[in-house]
């Protein structure tokens, strides 16, 4: 169900939905949506047992998307995440982020540490984020991973899944861009939680060998890997990490 809460003099836009004792959060990349879960299947396959929220970041989809970045930064939004969590009054989650969303999943770790159950970081290496992703990519390929790189090289690729993006919502993106480089804290928190990790991607997503080195120096994490790249992990290759997903979220009920 369609629903907004305000934070912070924003809109944020979510969609509740199953009928679980245990929430999961699912958090979108950047210039995607929160209905990109449920296209890919991933509602589908957790909602017969958990309520599964999806929500739309600041930004993005239908939320707000100012274009002052000094609303963008790491404990806003995260702040917008748990105001989300009041609103359906739940009191802890599992927090699933991909690539951009895992940012916003570490910005919770952080900052709202206490509503946490579980985090999946999908697609996002929480420690190293873009600087691991340059100096993987930028020597091979000769360019510079810049916002109109990401975002261009993306809307080549799936064109449809950016359809919603006019430019007068690309200033708001741009700042979201800019905010995931905000790593403050993020390591040494991670390092001393003893909430259950997953680090989940494709095998060919340049954040893959930097997230299996953080798993295994990590001992509460596991590790999900699929086939495909940064973008097919999640896109076609959704059926490959469901099953893992769903093991770990399981796994972290009971714990």
């Amino acid at each position: 169900m369609r629903d907004f809460v305000m934070n912070r003099g924003q809109r944020v836009a979510y969609d509740s939905t199953g009928s679980g004792i245990e929430t999961v959060v699912l958090l979108h990349g950047l210039a995607t949506r929160g209905q990109d879960w449920a296209a890919c299947g991933y509602v589908a396959a957790l909602e017969s047992d958990y309520q599964v929220v999806t929500i739309d970041s600041l930004g993005h989809g239908e939320s707000d998307s100012p274009e002052d970045c000094s609303l963008y930064t790491a404990a806003q939004q995260a702040g917008d995440v748990v105001a989300v969590l009041d609103a359906l009054g739940v009191a802890k989650a599992h927090v699933v982020g991909y690539s951009m969303g895992g940012w916003l999943a570490s910005a919770i770790l952080v900052h709202a540490p206490g509503r946490l159950k579980s985090l999946c970081f999908g697609g996002w290496d929480p420690v190293s984020g873009m600087a691991g992703v340059r100096s993987f990519v930028e020597p091979r390929l000769g360019i510079e991973l810049d916002f109109d790189a990401v975002v261009g090289g993306f809307r080549q690729e799936y064109p449809q899944v950016l359809e919603w993006v006019t430019p007068e919502r690309e200033p708001g993106l741009r700042c979201c861009f800019a905010a995931v480089e905000d790593l403050d804290g993020v390591e040494s928190t991670l390092r001393s939680t003893e909430l259950p990790i997953l680090l989940w991607d494709g095998r060919k997503d340049p954040h893959h060998h930097g997230s299996r080195d953080l798993a295994a120096s990590l001992p509460n994490a596991d590790v999900l890997e699929t086939a495909g790249d940064h973008a097919a992990a999640f896109y076609l290759y959704a059926a490959e990490a469901i099953p893992g997903l769903r093991r770990f979220l399981d796994k972290a009920s009971t714990a």
